[in-house]
């Protein structure tokens, strides 16, 4: 639940942050269960304004900061000048965020005639975020000098932030005028969205390179063909949970174990007894006596090894232990470490850390284990332990949704007549729990209170695309007829959960979103505020739990740029040092989305783009690009194209992205 809106993965809630102490709004003072605008939610009832200044950065605006008495919640108004500002709001909400804003959310934002908001996270559902937003609305009454205006407001967030919108936009009225919820969640994503892609990673490693290659342009396209039938099963099991074969082509995007590391304190506080069911009980992986099973258990980590030395790093910033022996097949993925007492039966508590199983050396930042370094000393035991972290990797096939999702239909038996799951169930679904705690309280029934624009993304593997597809089925019969007046779902293509790139390989063959998302509030607004409505919806069709979109941009809709790439009429070419190789890009804008700004090229595959040219027609834009190679090599070549609303090549915001490859083999 990385914040996907910053790109940060530090800031992840904890355990206790996920399960909180959930009170619904009094229906006393509401009415019913949803929050409305007159509510008055006791917890957050009384707001205090802490500052109020005028800045000039990232541009001018008035800061007024704040928080609600009694609680640890602050917030910040950002109010742009009354010339500049439309009579809206929008609001980022993400369940651990802090409440000072990115830069360029708030240039984004007062850019596009709103103030900006935001609040500091409160696991537990959106309440904090209606409080302030009501509060907020107060504030901009008094600084615009306006009683009697009406401010229309927008709450939009990603990953754990979906959650939030999802649960503001089915359990509130009158507190937002719309939402955009974004690589979003769902019932039955989290964790099993993270537990089958863990096992993927854990049976295909070693075959990654393979199918990286197979689905990269000018691959097989056969991601099986060399996969053992284990592998293969294993490969389909996943992919038919949602998980996006396209994510494949970069497989260390698969390899990312943190966040089932982070999450699995959370299941073990919801259903403590999972884990010894999976090493103990039949039906679960941790007994089954199969080629999965043994490799499996072939990885399990359970030593006691001793302390023979402690030493710290110049800077006192870590403490390095020397253990006294490891396993010859320690498998450091997913250990958790507790250090025992004098009597070398006594817990002490855990110790936070990496485990280097070349040197037996336990490398632990003092700040996170200041508890126990006393404790730290010669010769006293430290149990090793991985049980958890590999009982974790097949955790979906025991926590089917209470509704079918028909991506986990593999887990039933398809000659019970009543559809008996294969694998032993537990006695409480943890991601339900989750999901109603992160939205506070909504069970995803797609009941939304105000219209929505829903963005998604194909190459996202956290937050599985099929699963948006499978809510918008939700909201259509929720709303029946009503869908087209109140939804619009927007699927993104060679874009991933995070919205901006910080690692140079992504720049390779993904495109930032941040334009799409902005986009689509100020499209929101309008269609809120003055009845136009936006793009219509991306088509698209699932197929086998995969998103398929068209090819050409008068088909596929949506708001994104469609890009086509071809070198020598196809996606590949052998060719030679020195000889020329002429690119060709076939570009379209979906109706009514704007007009092509920006084509840039990559023609070396590094990452890095340079502006290039393109020729529009009545039939579409394309671009050339002819490239000598003066080294032998397989080379990636990408072109990249953006567009713009308003065709401003120079605007701060809404550019909206998307690029193609080739594969150019120079022998």
């Amino acid at each position: 639940m990385a914040s996907v809106l910053s790109g940060d993965r530090d800031n992840v809630p904890s355990a206790s942050d996920i399960i909180p102490e959930f009170t619904p709004p009094d229906p006393a003072q509401s009415g019913s269960n949803v929050i409305t605008a007159d509510t008055v939610d006791p917890t957050y009832s009384s707001p205090v304004v802490d500052a109020e200044v005028d800045e000039a950065e990232p541009t001018p605006h008035r800061r007024v900061a704040g928080h609600f008495e009694g609680t640890d919640i602050d917030f910040n108004i950002y109010l742009p000048p009354s010339q500049h500002w439309h009579g809206r709001f929008f609001q980022l909400a993400y369940p651990v965020q802090q409440s000072t804003a990115l830069p360029r959310n708030i240039v984004a934002a007062l850019d596009g005639g709103a103030y900006f908001l935001q609040v500091k996270g409160a696991i537990g559902g959106f309440r904090a975020d209606a409080a302030a937003a009501k509060f907020s609305k107060t504030v901009a009454a008094k600084y615009y000098g306006d009683a009697s205006r009406r401010i229309y407001g927008y709450i939009y967030g990603g990953s754990g932030g979906s959650y939030v919108t999802v649960g503001a936009m089915e359990g509130s009225t009158g507190v937002w005028d719309g939402g955009v919820p974004i690589v979003i969640g769902s019932p039955g994503g989290n964790p099993q969205n993270l537990s089958v892609r863990a096992l993927a990673n854990l049976v295909l490693q070693s075959k990654a390179d393979d199918i990286a290659d197979a689905l990269r342009p000018g691959g097989s396209g056969d991601p099986y063909a060399s996969l053992s039938p284990l592998q293969r099963m294993v490969l389909q099991e996943a992919t038919d949970m949602g998980l996006p074969l396209q994510g494949w082509e970069h497989p260390r995007a698969m390899s990312d174990l943190e966040i089932i590391m982070i999450m699995t304190p959370t299941v073990r506080m919801i259903d403590p007894t999972y884990s010894q069911d999976f090493w103990t009980q039949p039906g679960y992986l941790g007994t089954e006596q199969s080629e999965l099973g043994d490799l499996l258990r072939a990885r399990l980590v359970d030593c006691n090894p001793t302390i023979d030395r402690c030493d710290r790093d110049t800077s006192d910033d870590t403490i390095y232990i020397v253990l006294n022996s490891l396993p010859d097949t320690f498998h450091a993925d997913g250990v958790e470490i507790t250090l025992y007492g004098q009597d070398m039966t006594t817990e002490v508590g855990p110790l936070h850390g990496t485990v280097d199983a070349a040197t037996k050396t336990l490398a632990l930042p003092t700040a996170r284990n200041a508890a126990v370094l006393e404790q730290l000393q010669i010769g006293r035991r430290v149990h090793l332990d991985n049980r958890w972290f590999l009982a974790m990797h097949t955790h979906h096939r025991h926590q089917l949704p209470s509704e079918r999702i028909s991506g986990f239909n593999q887990f039933y038996s398809a000659d019970s007549a009543d559809s008996t799951p294969k694998h032993p169930q537990r006695p409480i679904v943890a991601s339900e729990i989750i999901a109603m705690a992160t939205t506070g309280g909504s069970p995803f029934t797609g009941k939304l209170l105000a219209k929505t624009i829903i963005i998604d993304n194909l190459y996202d593997v956290h937050a599985f695309p099929y699963q948006a597809a499978c809510y918008r089925d939700r909201i259509q019969q929720a709303l029946q007829d009503r869908l087209d007046d109140n939804v619009r779902i927007y699927m993104n293509d060679h874009a991933s959960h995070f919205s901006t790139l910080t690692d140079a390989d992504d720049t390779k063959y993904l495109i930032e979103y941040e334009g799409i998302v902005q986009q689509a509030l100020r499209d929101l607004a309008n269609w809120v505020e003055n009845g136009i409505s936006p793009p219509a919806s991306t088509n698209y069709t699932i197929k086998d739990s995969q998103v398929l979109l068209p090819k050409t941009a008068s088909e596929r809709k949506g708001m994104q740029v469609v890009v086509s790439l071809a070198v020598d009429g196809g996606k590949r070419i052998n060719t030679t040092v020195e000889q020329p190789v002429k690119l060709v890009a076939s570009l379209g804008v979906p109706p009514g989305t704007g007009q092509l700004v920006d084509v840039a090229w990559d023609t070396h595959g590094t990452g890095s783009f340079t502006s290039g040219t393109f020729t529009s027609s009545d039939k579409g834009s394309t671009a050339e690009m002819t490239v000598k190679y003066t080294t032998p090599g397989t080379f990636f070549a990408a072109v990249r194209a953006t567009s713009h609303r308003g065709g401003n090549s120079n605007a701060v915001a809404c550019h909206i992205s998307n690029l193609d490859r080739v594969r150019i083999v120079v022998e």
